[in-house]
């Protein structure tokens, strides 16, 4: 059984959600967004690349990650 918390929304509201989502970020939250879920890096190869420490990417993540989320639930 699928998890309960899937978004099921059609893939061009989900396409529209992205931007609106994303500018309300702060840049170094975005930038790891970006880097994680649509690039594909994983949590060492973002402190590599923005020259932070994977413990500063994994707080950025789930600040980010919390903001999304309140962000999806608005009308």
């Amino acid at each position: 059984q699928p998890p309960q918390n899937v978004d099921r929304r059609e893939p061009a509201t989900i396409d529209a959600f992205w931007p609106g989502a994303l500018s309300r970020l702060d840049e170094a939250q975005r930038q790891v967004i970006l880097l994680r879920f649509f690039e594909g890096y994983n949590v060492e190869q973002i402190a590599q690349i923005t020259g932070q420490s994977s413990d500063t990417v994994r707080t950025l993540q789930y600040h980010a990650l919390v903001q999304l989320s309140k962000t999806s639930h608005t009308p």
